[in-house]
């Protein structure tokens, strides 16, 4: 994920900056995103606190290689993590903030010890409504991709038996890799660590200015 950007020297600075800024807080990562990004870590890209550290990073290291071309844009919109991005392409929050968002946000999902799975699923929003009537403590909708496309989040073995029972009928479902359940009820436990991580450690963070006041949706 993102070897081939890591040839290009602005890319790769925004990369290292980040990678220099995480070094700095108290509990700095043992791991490097400049490894992670060019694919030479044997680092667990599915862990929570790297794979949400890594994809904002590439997200913040591509607006810094967008703006060495002039080009910069008119609006910014973020799903989920990607608001972090959104926000920084913005001129919300700082580098440095949007890196250490990231990462304390990982951090505080890895901390949810409540499993669950998520589901990707070829239906539009108001079937996915209906697939989930009766279920809805168990299983929420957690994203509307597009039109026809919509993830589901909830406890592990009623995602499994949604899986079977629309593959069966020929609808496309694929359960993701990710071992805890996103956008769910579960993740309110998740939020105040997240939000402990942020009023605890900010002072960390070089220039914390925004750091409490930009929450991003869990």
């Amino acid at each position: 994920m993102g070897a081939e950007l890591m040839t290009l020297p602005a890319f790769k600075a925004s990369v290292r900056l980040q990678d220099n800024i995480l070094q700095q807080i108290s509990d700095a990562p043992n791991w490097r995103l400049e490894d992670i990004l060019s694919g030479n870590s044997s680092a667990d890209i599915h862990a929570a606190n790297i794979s949400q550290t890594a994809c904002t990073a590439l997200q913040v290291a591509i607006v810094d290689l967008f703006r060495t071309w002039n080009v910069t844009p008119r609006a910014c919109v973020g799903h989920s993590s990607g608001e972090i991005a959104a926000a920084y392409g913005s001129g919300n929050i700082t580098l440095a903030e949007a890196i250490v968002v990231a990462y304390y946000r990982g951090c505080a999902i890895a901390r949810n010890s409540r499993e669950g799975a998520m589901l990707a699923i070829g239906m539009s929003y108001e079937l996915a409504t209906e697939l989930i009537s009766g279920i809805e403590k168990e299983v929420k909708i957690a994203a509307i991709n597009s039109p026809s496309s919509v993830t589901l989040s909830g406890d592990t073995e009623r995602i499994k038996q949604l899986e079977e029972d629309l593959k069966e009928k020929n609808v496309f479902a694929r359960v993701l890799t990710y071992w805890v359940r996103v956008h769910h009820r579960s993740w309110y436990m998740t939020g105040q660590v997240l939000y402990k991580f942020w009023k605890y450690r900010c002072n960390s963070l070089p220039n914390p200015s925004i750091m409490l006041l930009y929450i991003p949706n869990l």
